[in-house]
């Protein structure tokens, strides 16, 4: 089971994370006023399905609107596939 990372769009990614290069979505909240370009990148990771990585894209997707506004990178960094499942819930 794969594990996603998630960045902000304007804000580079370490290279030290080396597996993680597959990107797998840009998200970005319906909720925020149009004028915020707030955005988000899932990376996953090189061995995930793309079952898995369309799964993950999606759950992130829920998560970010539900948390809106207090969506932060920080909050879904590092998850694996069951993580994302477990918080969407």
């Amino acid at each position: 089971m794969g594990t996603f990372l998630f960045g902000m769009a304007r804000r580079a990614i370490s290279a030290g994370y080396g597996y993680f290069s597959v990107q797998i979505a840009r998200i970005r909240c319906s909720l925020c006023p149009s004028g915020k370009e707030t955005e988000y990148i899932a990376w996953g990771d090189r061995n995930a399905s793309d079952a898995d990585k369309q799964e993950a894209a999606a759950l992130l997707t829920q998560l970010v609107e539900r948390d809106h506004p207090e969506h932060r990178v920080d909050r879904y960094e590092g998850m694996t596939l069951e993580d994302l499942r477990l918080r969407s819930r």
